[in-house]
């Protein structure tokens, strides 16, 4: 190699030959490549980036774009650029600088140059292309081949489009460092043997495709993060990175239509941090080896997409969480996630509409959305969750629409809806398989809230048929406003509500046909001697329905509420706010969780009353003076709690005067049927129930007193409207709702309520009361309050210690359903009943007795007087010509089984003759029976003590003898 002065020689030779006369700016250029040096023509960055553009630079500053061409593509000028190549700075490049098909060994590097016309290297061969600082009006590339790395760094510019389609990088790709482009850069099938580093670069192709990187490969990471900023859509569909996607604090900007275009993607992962997105997120089938991360993220596309990842597979977590917020849908439909979907504290707005969509979704780990806040539905219909569902503390707003869906979901574990969690909207589980419990309760932690289901009139939590494989917890705090639907559920272990459940006039907590493993505790309870709740009481404003449930253990009442606080407003519903989940604390084996189902049809039924305290009816107004415990058990096993009205409307009725009108015949039993008061005699011609129907499995309820005092305090009538509830008992496999409103308004309504839920099961009723009117809210008569028909149970408990709690007391007779209920055993911790007064409970089944006057003050209640739980049953005194068929007998048979297997024959033998006693007063017999049943009851007490015939007989034959 000669030396420099004769290498300078040499080549300014040779550029004289080529272009005859050389400017002062070429001979500097030329002297610069002769001394392998920078030709730097004295511009800045600064300079470059004045509104004074380039093309008013002075002639120092210009260089030809041919004599650069000829530098770097004529074999005995390339010698002299060396391994250090060609290198300019500040100049402004006149004329085209066109490497087309060109190939060139030496590196190319311009800094801080203008180029006056676009760059065309098509179907180039370079070693290294460096554009740094370098404003150029657009790239012309495509299928350019490059050795080493391509440099758009610091402060270039390029002021149209650059296209770098089907290029080939083997080193990165660089567009940092205030890179700025205004239109599209186009690497659509390009490969990039490195990073692809847009770092702080910002791309302008407003509601067009600005980074058009489709099917690119890049075998590093893809950066688009450190204040990075798109103006118009990015994509990558179809594009393979074998690295991560970094888009951490950056800024896309296309509202309305799509923000970043990964579908179809394969990404080793996505980093979407503390970013803004305007616009739509595509992931659609995206494979993504990793996490997709989006934490504290805002993704803003309104009524539309916000991140679709419709069949994506995302290898690892998803975390939409830490004030993560999306305004348009989440859409994860057919997702395969093959870690947790953590969306804790995240926002998302979508009101009316799907919020996030995981219909179909697998996600191997858990679901959280702690404390978050979702405005639309959260859709995780036929998802499989290989962990738990956890919502503690969120905030889930779809008033009258659907809240939370999973539907068919498959929960592994468990679902909490704890410690603050609210729902306005339907939680829907319908035929969900949740492997652990649903808890919906307070929690464990200390000041925390229980949860609230908020859908007024229409169903707030559906767990129809749904199989829970351990608990269900509706405690501590727990308030559903609307109706709780277990029907035809599952549930492996306990059933525990200490929560309040308002859907006056409706179906409060349905659990009709259910299957509980364990233990049903309403109230305050415990199993194997665990505190399973705090003193928080179930109350209730609605029915409660367990019709033809099977509950292994126990059935257990304790601490109940029937109708709101006196305290507060009617109208709404109380939030006991309870703090803390003794029930986990004391067991650690008993996890909680939460899911259910929607029933549109039932979400509207009126039929259920709630508060036996709210009636209007002056007559009624005394009814709540009538609930008295004063009985002492001498069975420490068995115990209950005495129902005594002192209601003026009740107490004329002889029938239930007095008990000592019994007590002064050991052996017989009055009959208020038999009284000689005008009153009475009234009574007898409305006395009959059908509440038995022809089939003994099946029972119905036509509750249609004349009595006008009745009508009042037991919201019934004899509106013909009534009558549709005969018509249904002659289905032999099909009972109806005896919650049948009279109110001519409501007679309209029942054309169109029938319940879609029950009315699949034969053996479930059906309830047809709907009506809206305000007024019919508060009627408790509608219907049974504790539906228990058809129930089974090993063990039936309750607690009567305290009169002003006690269920005995609080329901109106008429309100509690018995036919059919079945249990091998009963408990009632109550040192202060009798055994025998049982029978109380069991005429709560009957809806007009009236209770003795004498029981009200009596603290030694009488063993008979066990009948009145009975009475709670039966809803009306009807006329004398219903079928004797109607009245239910199996209550009374069931108790005396109960007590006899238990070794209480006496007290059996009691509950036996009162049946018979019962079946005279309402069963409605005709005359002839009812003088019949009278005769054998008053002789030999229907057969129950046929001992009694030889008094009888000594006694005639005294008698005649005299």
């Amino acid at each position: 190699m000669p030396n420099t002065t004769d290498s300078i020689s040499s080549l300014r030779d040779l550029a004289i030959e080529k272009f005859d006369q050389l400017t002062d700016a070429e001979e500097k250029l030329f002297d610069a490549v002769a001394r392998h040096e920078v030709a730097h023509f004295g511009v800045n960055r600064d300079e470059l980036n004045e509104p004074v553009p380039a093309e008013q630079w002075k002639s120092e500053h210009t260089l030809e774009a041919d004599r650069l061409i000829w530098l770097l593509t004529t074999p005995k000028a390339v010698e002299f650029l060396g391994f250090r190549g060609l290198r300019i700075a500040g100049a402004k490049i006149k004329g085209e600088f066109n490497l087309e098909y060109a190939t060139v060994s030496a590196p190319i590097i311009f800094d801080t140059c203008a180029f006056a016309e676009p760059l065309k290297l098509q179907n180039s061969r370079l070693r290294t292309l460096q554009l740094k600082g370098t404003h150029v009006p657009g790239i012309h590339a495509n299928e350019m081949r490059v050795e080493d790395s391509v440099d758009l760094s610091d402060g270039f510019v390029a002021f149209g489009n650059v296209s770098l389609k089907g290029v080939k990088i083997e080193g990165d790709l660089n567009c940092i460092n205030g890179f700025e482009a205004q239109g599209q850069v186009n690497l659509c099938g390009a490969s990039i043997g490195g990073q692809l580093d847009c770092s702080g670069g910002k791309f302008v192709n407003s509601k067009e495709i600005a980074i058009d990187a489709e099917s690119a490969t890049i075998a590093s990471h893809v950066l688009l993060w450190d204040g990075f900023e798109a103006k118009g859509e990015v994509n990558l569909l179809g594009a393979s990175i074998d690295g991560y996607l970094y888009c951490d604090g950056s800024k896309f900007h296309n509202l309305g239509e799509i923000a970043i275009n990964a579908s179809g993607a394969t990404i080793t992962a996505i980093f979407l941090r503390d970013s803004l997105v305007e616009g739509a997120v595509n992931l659609i089938q995206a494979s993504i080896g990793g996490s997709l991360e989006c934490n504290r993220g805002k993704f803003i596309n309104p009524g539309k997409m916000s991140i679709n990842a419709y069949s994506a597979t995302i290898a690892s977590n998803v975390f939409f969480r830490d004030a993560f917020e999306a305004q348009g849908e989440v859409n994860l439909l057919g997702a395969s996630i093959g870690g947790y979907l953590n969306c804790d504290g995240g926002v998302f707005h979508n009101l009316g509409e799907r919020a996030i969509n995981a219909n179909g979704a697998t996600i191997a780990a858990s679901i959280f959305l702690r404390s978050s806040l979702v405005e639309g539905e959260v859709n995780l219909l036929g998802a499989s969750i290989g962990g738990s569902l956890e919502c503690d503390g969120g905030m889930f707003h779809n008033l009258g629409g659907t809240a939370i869906n999973a539907n068919d979901a498959t929960i592994a574990s468990s679902v909490f809806l704890r410690n603050g969690f609210e729902a306005q909207g339907e939680v829907n589980l319908l035929g969900a398989s949740i492997g652990g419990s649903l808890a919906c309760d307070g929690g464990k932690s200390e000041g925390k809230s229980g949860s609230k289901f908020i859908n007024p009139g229409k169903t707030a939590i559906g767990a129809d048929s749904a199989t829970i494989a351990s608990n269900v917890f509706f405690r501590d705090g727990f308030e559903a406003q609307g109706r709780v639907n277990l029907f035809r559920a599952s549930i492996g272990g306990n059933f525990q509500c200490n929560g309040h459940f308002l859907n006056r006039g409706r179906n409060a907590l349905d659990a009709g046909s259910t299957t509980i493993g364990g233990s049903v505790l309403l109230g305050r309870g415990h199993i194997d001697d665990l505190l399973y709740a705090k003193d928080g009481p179930f109350q209730v404003e609605g029915q409660v329905t367990f019709l033809n449930a099977t509950i292994d253990d126990r059935f257990e009442l304790n601490k109940i509420k029937i109708g709101p606080d006196e305290s507060t407003d009617k109208a709404e519903s109380t939030n006991p706010d309870e703090s803390t989940d003794k029930a986990e604390s004391t067991n650690p084996t008993i996890s909680t969780n939460s899911d259910e189902s929607t029933d549109p049809s039932e979400s509207t039924d009126k039929a259920i009353s709630t508060n036996p305290d709210e009636s209007t009816d002056p007559s009624e107004s005394t009814d709540k003076a009538k609930s008295t415990n004063s009985d002492e058990s001498t069975n420490p096993a068995i115990s209950t709690n005495s129902d005594e009205s002192t209601d003026p409307a009740e107490s004329t009725d002889p029938a239930e005067s007095t008990d000592k009108a019994e007590s002064t015949n050991p052996t017989i039993s009055t009959n208020p049927d038999e009284s000689t008061d005008p009153d009475e005699s009234a009574d007898k011609a409305k006395s009959t129930n059908s509440d038995e129907s022809t089939n003994p499995a099946i029972s119905t309820n036509s509750d249609k007193s004349t009595d006008p005092a009745e009508s009042n305090d037991l919201a019934e009538s004899n509106d013909p409207a009534e009558s549709t509830d005969k018509a249904e008992s002659t289905n032999p496999t099909i009972s109806t709702n005896p919650d049948e409103s009279t109110d001519p308004d409501e007679s309209a309504d029942k054309a169109k309520s029938t319940n879609s839920d029950e009315s699949t099961n034969p053996a479930i009723s059906t309830n047809s009361d709907k009506s809206t009117d305000p007024a019919e809210s508060n009627d408790l008569a509608e219907s049974f309050i504790l539906d228990l028909r058809f129930a089974k149970t090993n063990i039936f408990s309750f607690d009567g210690r305290q009169a002003e709690e006690s269920w005995i007391k609080q329901l109106k007779p008429g309100q509690l359903g018995l036919n059919g209920f079945v249990y091998s055993s009963i408990n009632i911790t109550n040192d202060a009943i009798k055994e025998r007064d049982l029978i109380k409970w069991l005429r709560l089944q009957i809806k007009s007795v009236s209770a003795s006057k004498t029981d009200a003050t009596n603290d030694a209640i009488k063993e008979r007087d066990l009948i009145k739980w009975l009475w709670l049953q039966i809803k009306s005194v009807l006329d004398s010509q219903t079928d004797d068929d109607n009245f239910a007998l199996q209550p009374y048979e069931q108790l005396a089984a109960v007590l006899k297997a238990n070794g209480h024959q006496e007290a059996a033998t009691e509950v036996l003759i009162a049946k018979e006693n019962d079946r005279r007063r309402y069963g409605g017999l005709n005359p002839w029976s009812k003088f019949l049943n009278g005769f054998l009851g008053i002789t030999i007490a229907h057969g129950y003590r046929p001992q009694r015939a030889l008094f009888y007989s000594l006694l005639v034959g005294h008698l005649a003898c005299r």
